[in-house]
């Protein structure tokens, strides 16, 4: 088991006037290298159970994933740009 600890960070982005991106991202606290956990999607009329489902996604897979199996990268920017394109998610970071 790790014994590292981790910083959460969201990193937002808008898209619109009525639609905005959340980049949910990570720090390894040891290593000083970034990883993002997932990215989630907002719109108006906002949805408070939308967000509490994500919220709990969140947290179920930073417990499910192995931390071997994360790659992570020397910046924050790299990460959200790695990741964006592993799931095309279009635009510049």
């Amino acid at each position: 088991m790790t014994q590292d600890f981790y910083k959460q960070i969201f990193v937002w982005r808008k898209l619109t006037d009525k639609q905005a991106l959340r980049h949910c991202c990570f720090e390894n606290l040891t290593t000083g290298r970034f990883f993002v956990q997932s990215a989630d999607f907002f719109h108006l009329p906002y949805d408070q159970k939308m967000d509490e489902q994500h919220s709990a996604q969140f947290i179920e897979l930073f417990l499910e994933v192995d931390d071997a199996e994360r790659t992570q990268h020397q910046t924050l920017k790299r990460a959200i740009s790695e990741f964006n394109q592993g799931f095309s998610i279009v635009g510049p970071v």
